[in-house]
């Protein structure tokens, strides 16, 4: 039996050229996701480290997420390509190459990698999130580009609040991470802890339609937090959910107005 392919995919090196608006300015060797190594080669830039390739992208790339562009080279190694186009180049001097040091994978494995969520394939195996997201990467079976996968979230956020963090994560094939950000900036509660609508509504309502109502009294009107009120009340969560009118405001406060001056009246007559 042979070598399985997606192994030799997966731990092969790839010697890369980083181009400036299309213009070589750097030549590299690397065992990740090309993607995934422009990512750092951006990162290291904004961190400040000194080799001449950051300084350059520091000084003359405005935008590197737009300007920046990586391509595989045709060469074996990165010697072999730096002896043609060092002269292009802002490389210091060449490099020793990549070497693979990464998970030993298995066919067996790689088979629960392709058909299973990566953090369900990490539970299963003996192989981190990370290493099995870097090797999903090489094989291309997710988007290696940035920290995090690009989603169309006009297509998915409307299913923010609607099941786990994880469970979304799973069916968009994102990060847990990614999600749990977008429905925080969006002011939607998790899953597990979302009230209805009617409730939040008739928290809403409760709590402006008393005078002597606190986020406190409100939360134990309604068996939830002080916290989970305060922020339904500063629009910071539930944003999705259109709070209650001004008139039906206006009615609640003239039901316990009256209903005090019922309490009032049974209290003078006992």
């Amino acid at each position: 039996m042979g070598t399985d392919n997606r192994i030799q995919t997966i731990e092969e090196s790839t010697v890369y050229g980083l181009y400036h608006h299309g213009e070589l300015i750097y030549v590299g060797c690397t065992t990740l996701a090309l993607k995934r190594r422009l990512c750092f080669h951006r990162s290291d830039a904004s961190k400040g480290n000194d080799a001449p390739i950051y300084g350059y992208i520091r000084k003359h790339v405005d935008a590197p997420k737009e300007d920046l562009e990586i391509r595989a080279l045709d060469y074996d190694t990165e010697a072999a390509a730096l002896q043609d186009l060092g002269h292009k180049t802002l490389n210091a001097q060449a490099a020793d190459g990549a070497e693979y040091e990464g998970y030993d994978w298995t066919s067996e494995e790689i088979d629960v990698l392709e058909e299973e969520s990566l953090n369900e394939a990490s539970k299963r195996l003996d192989a981190s999130f990370n290493q099995c997201r870097r090797a999903a990467m090489k094989l291309g079976l997710i988007d290696g580009d940035g920290a995090y996968t690009r989603v169309d979230w006009s297509v998915w956020d409307e299913a923010l609040g609607t099941m786990s963090d994880p469970k979304l994560a799973e069916k968009i094939g994102c990060s847990v991470a990614n999600v749990n950000e977008r429905r925080r900036a969006k002011g939607i509660e998790a899953y597990q802890s979302r009230l209805s609508d009617d409730k939040v509504r008739a928290i809403w309502t409760r709590y402006h339609a008393l005078e002597e109502a606190t986020y406190a009294s409100v939360a134990e009107c309604f068996n939830v937090s002080k916290g989970t009120v305060a922020r339904i009340i500063r629009k910071e969560t539930y944003q999705d959910v259109e709070r209650p009118p001004r008139i039906t405001i206006e009615v609640a406060k003239r039901y316990h107005a009256q209903k005090d001056k019922s309490t009032d009246k049974g209290r003078i007559l006992a």
